[in-house]
């Protein structure tokens, strides 16, 4: 290993994640979990006339899903994963929030969608919170890799 590469103590303790991630991950992958189940419940126990609106539960259930393996990937400080978390977690308070409408607008009520919509609306606004720290952690991964040091953090 090259001196001129060494890493310092700070720089190795930042590879560990924040309180910060850890709060984006758990938030995300709750909210992800909630979403998923909230539209496998809908998915298995109930139909629309409307082939259209029978996607809406499947495309929550989906991002539910995405939404949880990202915010597992967070919660290991990937800097890839919290910019994906910023958009699926979005897109996935829109679905939740659109499919609480159409549930309700059906005379359709399951505490799942009631509770999925604030959950993903707070993942929604946590998830750009964590993408400064896990870009750090990138950087001083990507220099222990260049200097010959790849240990799998």
């Amino acid at each position: 290993m090259d001196p001129s590469n060494a890493l310092s103590e700070d720089e190795l303790a930042q590879l560990q994640p924040t309180p910060r991630v850890k709060i984006t991950a758990a938030l995300g992958g709750i909210a992800g979990a909630f979403s998923a189940l909230a539209g496998l419940h809908f998915v298995t126990s109930a139909e629309f006339r409307e082939p259209l609106l029978n996607a809406v539960p499947w495309a929550l259930a989906i991002t539910g899903a995405v939404q949880l393996v990202l915010a597992l990937r967070v919660a290991r400080n990937h800097y890839g994963a919290s910019i994906a978390l910023v958009a699926v977690s979005l897109l996935d308070a829109l679905l939740a929030f659109a499919w609480m409408w159409l549930s309700l607008a059906n005379a359709m009520i399951s505490m799942l969608v009631i509770v999925a919509v604030p959950l993903a609306g707070c993942a929604a606004f946590i998830a750009p919170l964590a993408t400064q720290h896990t870009r750090r952690a990138h950087a001083i991964r990507q220099k222990l890799k260049d200097s010959g040091m790849e240990l799998g953090f």
